[in-house]
């Protein structure tokens, strides 16, 4: 069973969801379109959807310094490391 506080993972029906969704945005140019989208639409889910793939992805295997160029370019930086900050560390 896997749990997350503060409305992050967790087992159910949308777990499936959450994981697949979090494969597909670990590509680092969906990385920053998504965190790009976040801004632009004012979206909790696009938020959302950031947050739980550097959750369940970590800092290990997502490619920063991509991220970071394009997200500083869509000028999204500050948003970005916003949602890392929000990020409790899981045990």
């Amino acid at each position: 069973m896997i749990r997350m506080t503060s409305r992050g993972f967790h087992a159910g029906k949308n777990f499936l969801t959450r994981l697949l969704a979090a494969r597909f945005l670990s590509h680092p140019p969906r990385m920053s379109s998504s965190v790009r989208w976040a801004k632009i639409a004012k979206r909790a889910k696009d938020t959302e959807d950031v947050r739980d793939v550097i959750a369940v992805q970590g800092d290990e295997v997502l490619d920063w310094d991509y991220i970071h160029h394009w997200c500083k370019a869509h000028g999204t930086r500050e948003l970005l490391d916003s949602i890392r900050a929000s990020i409790p560390p899981i045990d």
